[in-house]
């Protein structure tokens, strides 16, 4: 399997980012089914699917220029499935696959810091007004993966909900 994905790597990094994202986006919809379309954070399966993006991250190499256009795909691919599902939900409920940030959070570290300013203006176009429950925690969890500045305003997110 890790030879595969080296190879698929090697060959493609844009469609071997695609890949992954979409593999990932599938084993969430997976557990969404399995568990009547809500998924806590803190299930054994959504942990193991996180567990997974942060090993699949290791795959893609630490030279971030030659990797950036596959990770700017990949985060895209992550923003691009949650607001399809705010038509479901509501704007004032969080998307139910909203967790889909979460896992892509475990790829920020490989984004320049031009482009995480870039994803963190468009999340917070896309969401400029998130709620203040539990169920927006992965939106602030990737939000913070980008910034490491917002780490001020999530920590007082936090204490908000508790």
């Amino acid at each position: 399997m890790k030879a595969g994905l080296a190879k698929a790597r090697e060959i493609n990094r844009l469609h071997t980012a695609k890949m992954v994202m979409e593999c990932l986006i599938s084993g969430l919809n997976e557990l969404m089914v399995e568990q009547s379309g809500f998924v806590d954070r803190s299930t054994e399966g959504f942990q193991s699917l996180k567990g997974l993006a942060r090993r699949l991250n290791l795959s893609f190499g630490l030279d971030l220029m030659k990797i950036r256009e596959a990770m700017m795909e990949l985060h895209k691919m992550a923003i691009d499935t949650v607001p399809n599902a705010m038509v479901v939900t509501g704007p004032s409920r969080p998307p139910a696959n909203l967790l889909c940030l979460e896992l892509a959070a475990e790829f920020s570290n490989k984004l320049i810091g031009s482009d995480k300013k870039f994803i963190l203006d468009s999340i917070n176009k896309t969401f400029p007004n998130p709620g203040e429950n539990e169920g927006w925690m992965s939106l602030y969890t990737y939000r913070m993966s980008l910034d490491p500045d917002t780490m001020d305003n999530t920590s007082t997110h936090n204490e908000k909900l508790s």
